[in-house]
């Protein structure tokens, strides 16, 4: 969905529940579960795939999950999850809302939270969630926010995994513009990480 103004949280909240019912708009559902990837990519889909060291130890992976479970890897001047306050939990929705300056406006980009990550084994502790796209989003795709705890160096990483493709007639013809945001998105994500670990602690 594309407005000229800034929609309020009342306004996103009926766009979803008009699409409670609505089906993932791809059908490679669950593609970012696997790490190792030793399934192919889907078809005319791109894999991004960026991870950034947060510190060291218990307290960092405290701290970076409570950043991904109030949505604060999502940099505000790229994205902004609306309405606020939706809870981390599978089947739930969320908008991002992102400033479109080139359209003169908003568009809102609808997703449904598909699974969570809570996984503990000798090496890693892991916790995390992926949404997937819903009818209404200008892409086709999944994105997984993950926080890995390494015991074997007590190392924390905050692990984003995307596979994406143009849906809107628009967002093809400008494909090597949306890419660029993509890879803007992901560097300010992880920074934003970062900033919520240092200003957290």
């Amino acid at each position: 969905m594309f407005t000229f103004r800034r929609p309020s949280d009342d306004q996103v909240r009926e766009y979803l529940l008009s699409l409670k019912d609505a089906p993932l708009s791809y059908a490679a559902v669950d593609c970012t579960r696997d790490e190792r990837q030793t399934d192919p990519i889907p078809q005319g889909f791109d894999r991004d795939h960026e991870r950034a060291l947060l510190g060291t130890g218990e307290e960092v992976f405290r701290r970076a999950c409570q950043a991904i479970q109030t949505w604060q890897m999502l940099p505000p001047s790229v994205v902004q999850p609306c309405p606020t306050g939706v809870p981390i939990e599978e089947g739930a929705m969320v908008c991002n809302l992102f400033r479109a300056w080139t359209l003169g406006g908003w568009l809102v980009l609808p997703t449904r939270i598909l699974y969570l990550v809570d996984e503990t084994t000798d090496d890693f502790t892991r916790s995390g969630f992926a949404y997937g796209t819903v009818r209404g989003h200008w892409e086709h795709g999944e994105e997984r926010f993950l926080v890995e705890w390494d015991h074997r160096d007590d190392s924390v990483w905050y692990d984003l995994l995307v596979f994406s493709r143009p849906r809107h007639p628009l967002a093809r013809l400008a494909y090597l513009y949306s890419r660029y945001e993509q890879a803007r998105f992901r560097r300010l994500s992880c920074a934003a990480m970062r900033e919520w670990i240092v200003g957290s602690g």
